[in-house]
C-alpha cells in the first residue's frame, strides 16, 4: 500500500518534504531486522554542520559516515576529516564516474594516489560511494582497498550482496544499495534539509526493508549542500522517537559488512547473536606455537602438525592469534576446509613480509571467513598461495618480524583440499 501511495504521488506531485523542524513524525516503524547507516555528505556543508550532527550521534552512543569527495584538502575539509576520525565514525569516499576503474585491466594506483591525502588525515578508508557499473569495477575497487561499496545508481533495494572479485581476492567485500526509495523524491536517500517529512520518507523505507529476505540495510543521508541548522535536532528527535523504539539499529558500513556477510553467503534471514562467536575445538596458544615452529622452512606441508592439528585447523588458529592485539591463551576455531585448488606461487625463492601486513590479511579474512581457505590471498602487495599464507601466519605466531616465506608443496596437489584436512564443528 505504501509503495502504491508513493507511485500515485510520483505522477501527480513534485517532491515536497518541507515541514517545520518541530512537526510531529507521521511514520513509526517496527523493524528489528533492519540496519541503518546514517550518512553526512560533507561537501558544501556550512561550517559546524558536520560537528553538530556528529554530536547528536555521539550523545546516543551512535556513529555515522562522513562522506567526502577526492581532491585537494583545504583547511575546512581537513578539519572535517580530523573531526570524523577523532570519534567513533567512518569516512566514506565519494568517486566521480571517471574515477571508477571500469575493467580488470585498469590500474588502481592512480585512485590510490587520489585518496592518499584523505587517508593521511582520516586513517583507513574502507567505504566508497560511486556509480559502480559492473562486477569488474567492484573487483578493482576492492583491489584499491575498499570493502563496502555503496552503489549510488543501483536498483532501489535494501538487499546487499557480495561484490565481484578476481581470482586471489577473498570474497569479503559487500555492495550496498540505498533501500527502497521511490516516488516523487526519487531513488536516492539524500533529498535536502532533514525535515520531519524527510524523516518520514526514510521511516517508510526502513519499514519496507523489514520484509527484505536477507540482511536488509537502509541508508539515511543528510546532505551538506542543502543543509539546515535544524538538521541535527530533527535527526536526534527522530532517532529517539522512531528509530530506536522501532528496533532498527544504526551501524557503520563496515560493522554491517562483518555482521551480514555470513548470512548473505548462507542465504539466511536470521542469525543468532552468538553465531559469529560460535566455534568448535579450543586450541591452546602453546599448541599453536608448537605447530608454528614445526613449519619453519619446510619444503612439504605435513598432513598432521604437533598437537594433533590438521593444516586447516592450524590455519584457523594462526589467523585468530595473528589478528589478536595480544597473544591469547587459547582460541576457539570454527569450520574450515582446505583450499579447493592449488594456486601458482609467485614468490620465487622466497620473500620477507612485515608482520603487520600478515596481521591485516588475517583480520580481513576473519571478518568474513568463507567455507574453505581461498587459493591465494594478497599480503600487502604480495600475492601468496594459501600454503604460503599458512607459513606466513606461522611466522607471526612464532613472533617473527619480518616474516620469511619460502615456497612449499602440498601433500595432494590434485585433490580438493590439497591434503590440508579440515576444521569442523562438534
Amino acid at each position: 500500500m505504501i509503495a502504491l501511495w508513493w507511485s500515485l504521488l510520483a505522477g501527480a506531485a513534485p517532491c515536497d518534504l518541507a515541514a517545520p523542524p518541530d512537526a510531529p513524525f507521521g511514520v513509526r516503524v517496527r523493524a528489528d531486522r533492519v540496519l541503518v547507516v546514517v550518512e553526512l555528505w560533507a561537501d558544501g556543508a556550512p561550517n559546524g554542520w558536520v560537528d553538530s550532527v556528529l554530536r547528536v550521534l555521539e550523545a546516543r552512543s551512535l556513529s555515522g559516515v562522513v562522506v567526502v569527495s577526492t581532491g585537494p584538502l583545504d583547511a575546512a575539509r581537513t578539519a572535517v576529516l580530523a573531526r570524523a576520525a577523532a570519534g567513533p565514525h567512518e569516512v566514506g569516499v565519494r568517486l566521480q564516474p571517471d574515477e571508477v576503474p571500469r575493467d580488470v585491466l585498469a590500474r588502481v594506483s592512480g585512485l590510490r594516489a587520489k585518496i592518499k591525502p584523505l587517508r593521511q588525515v582520516a586513517g583507513k578508508l574502507v567505504t566508497v560511494y560511486a556509480d559502480i557499473g559492473s562486477r569488474a569495477s567492484e573487483a578493482m575497487l576492492g583491489r584499491a582497498g575498499f570493502h563496502v561499496l555503496m552503489h549510488t545508481a543501483g536498483p532501489p533495494t535494501a538487499q546487499p550482496r557480495l561484490a565481484g572479485h578476481l581470482q586471489g581476492q577473498p570474497p569479503i567485500n559487500l555492495v550496498v544499495l540505498a533501500g527502497e526509495y521511490e516516488g516523487p523524491c526519487g531513488a536516492q536517500p539524500e533529498v535536502g534539509a532533514f525535515t520531519p517529512r524527510a524523516a518520514d520518507r526514510a521511516a517508510e523505507v526502513i519499514q519496507r526493508a523489514q520484509l527484505t529476505p536477507v540482511a536488509p540495510i537502509v541508508r539515511v543521508a543528510l546532505g551538506g549542500t542543502r543543509a539546515s541548522t535544524s538538521d541535527a535536532a530533527v535527526l536526534g528527535r527522530w532517532l529517539d522517537e522512531v528509530v530506536t523504539p522501532g528496533g532498527a539499529r544504526v551501524v557503520l558500513p563496515n560493522q554491517a559488512r562483518v555482521s551480514l556477510l555470513p548470512r548473505i553467503r548462507r542465504g539466511r534471514t536470521e542469525v543468532a547473536e552468538d553465531d559469529l562467536d560460535a566455534g568448535g575445538r579450543v586450541i591452546s596458544f602453546d599448541d599453536a606455537q608448537a605447530a608454528a615452529r614445526s613449519l619453519t622452512r619446510v619444503p612439504l606441508l605435513p598432513r598432521a602438525l604437533p598437537g594433533g592439528l590438521s593444516p586447516a585447523e592450524a590455519f584457523y588458529a594462526f589467523a585468530l592469534i595473528a589478528e589478536a592485539p595480544e597473544p591469547p591463551t587459547s582460541v576457539r576455531i570454527g569450520a574450515l576446509r582446505g583450499p579447493f585448488t592449488e594456486s601458482t606461487s609467485g614468490i620465487g625463492d622466497g620473500v620477507f613480509l612485515p608482520a603487520s601486513d600478515v596481521r591485516n590479511t588475517a583480520r580481513s579474512l576473519l571478518a568474513a571467513l568463507p567455507d574453505e581457505v581461498p587459493a591465494a590471498l594478497p599480503v600487502g602487495d604480495t600475492l601468496l598461495t594459501a600454503t604460503e599464507l599458512l607459513i606466513a601466519l606461522a611466522g607471526v605466531v612464532r613472533g617473527e618480524d619480518p616474516v620469511q616465506v619460502t615456497p612449499i608443496s602440498v601433500p595432494e596437489p590434485n585433490q580438493a583440499g590439497l591434503g590440508w584436512g579440515e576444521a569442523s564443528l562438534p
